[in-house]
Formats: structure tokens, C-alpha cells, sequence
């Protein structure tokens, strides 16, 4: 039959209320400002310059403008094709 040592279990350190460290005051810093930037930021991988058709990405991002632009009324299919229309024209 085996036989199992187990090690005996230390107490937790307890300590006193009276023993607790008071946390140091907080640093006054001025308040940070936010930049001025637009609510929807520019798709990843997109670097300002289209190639001959554009990126699903680019449609993409696109499309949600059209969609922020009219409100978040419309028809998201009639987005896709509008903005891929647009892409395509700027391309050349």
C-alpha cells in the first residue's frame, strides 16, 4: 500500500488594521486633450492611393460613410454598389 506525505499547510500571515499602509496622495496632472479626429477611422492596410479595382476594405469603408450620411437609413446592398461604383470611377 503507498503511502501519501503531504506537506502541512502554512497559516496565512494575518495583519493588523493598525498595520496597514496609508495610500499616498494622488499627483494633480493637467487633463489630457483629445485630438480632432473624424468618427470613423480609415480602413486598415489603406494608405491614401487606390489600385485599378479597390480593396473590400476600401468598399467597405466607404459604404459605411454613404450609410453614416444618410443617417443609417437605406439599404446596405444599394451602399456596397453605390461606393464600389464611386471606387471604381476614382480608380479610373
Amino acid at each position: 500500500m503507498k503511502t501519501s506525505t503531504t506537506t502541512p499547510r502554512t497559516p496565512r500571515k494575518t495583519t493588523s488594521t493598525a498595520a496597514k499602509a496609508v495610500p499616498a496622495e494622488k499627483k494633480l496632472t493637467a487633463p489630457r486633450l483629445r485630438r480632432a479626429t473624424s468618427k470613423v477611422p480609415a480602413p486598415a492596410g489603406s494608405n491614401g492611393t487606390l489600385s485599378s479595382s479597390p480593396s473590400t476594405d476600401d468598399v467597405r469603408f466607404r459604404a459605411y460613410q454613404i450609410y453614416l450620411g444618410r443617417n443609417g437609413q437605406g439599404d446596405d446592398v444599394s451602399d456596397w454598389l453605390q461606393a464600389e461604383r464611386e471606387l471604381m470611377t476614382q480608380a479610373g
